[in-house]
């Protein structure tokens, strides 16, 4: 990660425990660090100093995590926040997830090195906006000074219309200056694309550490999200589905488990059958990660994917029950892909299936699958374009 050694960052934590820890955690990396355990003395520093992190607890003397946040977010806004969560905190992280805007989640069971990596993302994540506005700034100054500049030109051309033998020679330079402000301005529309572009990247990079970070929850799943990606990829060139909705796709089939970020790793990595309590905690992650997409704007047309991935034709699916016609094509790509890389891949409660009887349980659930889709799934198996995981 590229981060500098003047990072000044704010930790907030009314637990001892996890004030020593985060201490000794921190003690080498490059960061300085102001921690305190109320939100009174957080205000304080954030007065007094440039902070570029804030970490903060949800129950901490003074405010609470949410109103502290949203404190911060009015007043300082460029200032990145994390909430420390517990794994079961659902209704407070879908809180400070759309009230706050914080950037992302340490959940409390999370690794040292889960904590040191989305630390240094969000530093860096502050360094790169505050590049951006830095360049934006600079690119409206420019905008302002070329509109002086024809303002100007627009001035001079009609004093010298009186003139005409200088008038053909004012408008040769009138002529040659719009070429070039022009060319410019195609400059800047290209730098101004060229930012846009990255700061997009910068979110999907985010996404995808966030994705990473669920997969590591369950060493079982690990590669899940890859493996679902390029099932999907195949099937949507196999459909000839139109580039736009191939990356709609492409995102939705990457994101589509990432509500796991709020799910217990015990839950997840339960060997035997799951209590019925437990899988009613399961079905709400397509709805946690709905939320957590939301307000990403450009990742709009992936939500319904996101949260009906589960759903099957009969109406056995969840979180909405929805049938037939009311799940559109590409979610319905995304659950055979998603079902066929979970059977035929280890699991802690079974070994991986082999192919035949994979298609097997679609034939025997024909209910429930486009067997269109299904169809289509056997000839990318039998071209040899996709192996699963689990079986040879």
């Amino acid at each position: 990660m590229n981060v500098t050694e003047e990072n000044p960052i704010l930790i907030v934590l009314h637990n001892v425990v996890l004030y020593d820890y985060f201490l000794d955690l921190l003690e080498k990396e490059p960061y300085k660090i102001f921690i305190v355990q109320n939100t009174n003395d957080a205000l304080q520093i954030l007065k007094n100093n440039k902070l570029k992190l804030v970490i903060c607890e949800h129950h901490v003397p003074g405010l609470d995590g949410i109103e502290f946040f949203k404190k911060i977010k009015a007043k300082y806004p460029d200032v990145i926040r994390l909430m420390l969560s517990g794994a079961k905190e659902f209704d407070i992280l879908a809180r400070v997830i759309n009230e706050c805007e914080v950037y992302n989640i340490l959940s409390s069971t999370g690794s040292p090195e889960e904590f040191k990596n989305i630390i240094s993302m969000a530093v860096n994540r502050y360094n790169y906006m505050e590049r951006y506005n830095s360049k934006n700034m600079e690119i409206s100054h420019k905008n302002v000074e070329l509109e002086t500049l024809n303002i100007h030109l627009e001035e001079r051309f009609y004093e010298k219309t009186s003139l005409l033998l200088k008038a053909k020679k004012e408008l040769e330079e009138v002529n040659i200056n719009l070429k070039k402000n022009l060319a410019h301005l195609s400059a800047v529309s290209a730098e101004r694309d060229a930012l846009y572009n990255d700061l997009q990247r910068s979110y999907i990079e985010t996404l995808y550490g966030l994705v990473n970070a669920i997969e590591a929850k369950d060493t079982y799943t690990s590669g899940h999200t890859e493996r679902v990606d390029k099932l999907v990829s195949c099937l949507a060139d196999k459909i000839f589905l139109s580039e736009h909705d191939k990356v709609t796709l492409k995102y939705a089939a990457v994101l589509h488990d990432i509500g796991k970020i709020g799910i217990d790793k015990a839950i997840l990595r339960k060997p035997g059958k799951l209590s019925e309590e437990e899988f009613d905690i399961i079905k709400k992650h397509p709805l946690i990660g709905e939320k957590i997409i939301e307000p990403i704007h450009f990742l709009a047309e992936t939500l319904p994917l996101i949260r009906g991935h589960h759903e099957k034709l009969d109406g056995t699916g969840y979180p909405d029950g929805l049938k037939n016609s009311e799940i559109s094509e590409m979610c319905r790509i995304i659950t055979v892909a998603d079902v066929f890389e979970a059977l035929t891949s280890d699991r802690p409660y079974r070994r991986a299936m082999d192919i035949k009887d994979a298609f097997d349980i679609f034939k025997k659930e024909k209910d429930k699958y486009d067997l269109n889709i299904v169809k289509i799934l056997e000839e990318v198996i039998n071209d040899g374009v996709y192996e699963p995981e689990g079986v040879k």
